[in-house]
């Protein structure tokens, strides 16, 4: 057996700690002193700055980021451009700055600028949902060939459920999958929907969901999803191209449904903000 698939089944606080350290040992600290400087003296200057949000993270963590940034130009009074130079969603035929492969940018644009890492940012004051939603979508949309394959697998009335799973519970205790879809079926029955739009990055919830509501249940075929080990889809070694295609089309879709029935995620909260009409029902685990 994956000596991480081994850990992470024998002892989930030692893999959750040993992830942790992985992704942010002290050391990070102490090297981002000068990018720090540095960002904070072209934020107080009140420069036009490029701002790169890169480092391995989800789609739904680079969005926030990306809110982030733009909260402290505002408040700083600073014109910065978005950079996404994320590995995750790097595609293969080797771009730097990816945003326009997926976005179409409606901000400034980032050539020409001092640039500085958005970790580095000096941010006075985290935006709410509902502002890092108009900063963001102010700044990019969704471009439209994505939107349109979005579009053709979402029609009609419907319901979703986003079931985040793999190393999610290293941050929030997971909710089971038997007590998302009871609520999923009550919802339901309380909307009067009779079509679910199932999104996970756990296929063993899908064939749950399948074995459960029949014929009424729809998905996308996706490419990129967890590993046994616990690896998350937008970590493992499927093209960068296409994970954030497949990303941002569950996003879409997930954002058309008249109901979503969702756990802790970042993308679905993301996808929340693209809705017109639609209820949430946020999963979170009893606290004991």
């Amino acid at each position: 057996m994956d000596p991480k698939r081994l850990l992470r089944e024998l002892s989930p606080s030692a893999y959750r700690t040993a992830v942790r350290l992985r992704r942010g040992p002290p050391a990070m600290k102490l090297s981002g002193i000068p990018g720090r400087a540095h960002a904070r003296r072209l934020f107080t200057e009140g420069s036009a700055v490029t701002v790169e949000v890169g480092l391995r993270q989800g789609l739904g963590g680079i969005l926030s980021n990306a809110a982030k940034v733009l909260q402290a130009a505002k408040l700083h009074h600073v014109d910065a451009a978005l950079s996404f130079t994320s590995p995750t969603y790097a595609p293969s035929w080797g771009t730097h700055d990816w945003l326009e492969c997926y976005f179409e940018r409606l901000g400034s644009r980032p050539e020409h600028r001092p640039v500085c890492q958005f970790q580095h940012v000096p941010v006075l004051r985290a935006p709410s949902p509902a502002e890092s939603a108009a900063l963001v979508w102010g700044a990019l949309r969704i471009r439209d060939d994505i939107a349109a394959a979005a579009g053709a697998a979402a029609q009609g009335a419907f319901a979703a459920v986003h079931f985040r799973g793999s190393d999610k519970y290293i941050e929030t205790p997971q909710v089971g999958a038997d007590v998302v879809l009871d609520v999923v079926e009550t919802e339901m029955r309380r909307a009067g929907l009779d079509r679910l739009f199932v999104a996970s990055d756990e296929p063993r919830f899908t064939d749950l969901a399948r074995a459960r509501l029949g014929e009424t249940v729809f998905w996308l075929p996706v490419e990129a999803v967890a590993s046994s080990d616990g690896t998350p889809p937008h970590f493992t070694d499927v093209p960068g191209e296409i994970k954030a295609r497949e990303a941002l089309t569950t996003m879409l879709i997930l954002a058309r449904a008249k109901l979503l029935v969702k756990t802790e995620s970042h993308l679905s909260e993301w996808a929340a903000t693209l809705a017109s009409d639609q209820r949430v029902v946020r999963m979170t685990p009893l606290k004991r």
